[in-house]
């Protein structure tokens, strides 16, 4: 059976140094690229089950596919089952939700946890049942999508 990475990195203290790492070499204001923010999209009923808002953050530059966007979830609302052609990784922003990876346990998630699905792994991730769940989503590769997840599937045993 295989089971789905789940990882929380350390917050790196706010030092004096770390804030100077973070700040900008320039200030020119031609070196910053602002793009307009693409307008949020409901969730296509295909992909999902129940109420889910998809906000684009970034989309690469061809031949890239790299994509970023965060996926907002109302309670009990969940992806399809699908899968991705280089992995996806997950970073779960706020609420609680689950992932369950095919033939897996389904696993609570929660802020600040970071959820990997490697290349061809069929999965579905989704909020808690009485929690909404944000999580941004990072793929590079085509997603495939499958079924949607039944009812008693997204009610199977969690740890």
């Amino acid at each position: 059976m295989r089971r789905m990475r789940r990882s929380a990195y350390a917050r790196l203290p706010e030092t004096p140094a770390v804030l100077a790492s973070w700040a900008t070499t320039s200030t020119k204001e031609d070196n910053v690229e602002l793009k307009p923010k693409p307008p949020s999209m409901n969730g296509p009923a295909a992909w999902f089950t129940g109420e889910v808002w998809i906000d684009p953050i970034v989309r690469g530059d061809p031949p890239s596919k790299l994509a970023v966007s965060a996926v907002r979830f109302t309670p009990g609302a969940r992806t399809a089952w699908h899968s991705h052609s280089t992995g996806q990784t997950l970073y779960v922003t706020d609420g609680a939700g689950l992932v369950q990876p095919r033939g897996g346990d389904i696993v609570s998630i929660r802020a600040g946890d970071i959820v990997h699905a490697p290349a061809g792994e069929w999965h579905w991730h989704g909020a808690d049942d009485d929690h909404f769940m944000t999580h941004l989503s990072i793929t590079d590769g085509d997603p495939t999508w499958g079924d949607h997840v039944t009812d008693d599937e997204y009610r199977g045993e969690r740890r």
